[in-house]
């Protein structure tokens, strides 16, 4: 029995990294400009989304593992110059779809990153995809 129980823990302990594991990355740039990320949480590796054209959805190509995501930092490079700071903050989150939003009031630029589910008086990006 113990034999058994040994066999089994050794299989869960060598099987477990491929199931468990959060979603890699996944940024929606609703922007007229390009986006650059740097994503990171605590004790794990950065991963760097760049160059990220506008209406463009890009997947991270490096798995991200079991790491909680704590802070994207990035920029949105308009075409004209202007360079938008982009800042997301979390104690820890496992969410891993986001999507990059910005508005021009009185002729400045707001930029802002934020799951995908959570536009936060921003427009809609989804109904300018198609046109």
């Amino acid at each position: 029995m113990k034999k058994l129980l040994f066999v089994a823990l050794s299989f869960l302990l060598v099987s477990a990294p491929s199931f468990a594991e959060y979603t890699k990355y996944t940024v929606l740039n609703s922007t007229p400009g390009t986006v650059d990320l740097v994503l990171e949480g605590p004790f794990c590796e950065q991963h760097f989304l760049g160059e990220i054209q506008p209406s463009e959805l890009r997947q991270d190509n490096v798995t991200r593992g079991i790491c909680m995501l704590a802070r994207i930092d990035g920029a949105i490079h308009m075409d004209n110059g202007v360079v938008v700071p982009l800042k997301y903050r979390s104690a820890g989150t496992t969410y891993g779809q986001f999507i990059v939003v910005a508005k021009q009031e009185d002729g400045k630029w707001n930029g802002k990153i934020m799951p995908f589910d959570d536009l936060d008086g921003f427009p809609d990006p989804r109904s300018n995809l198609n046109n």
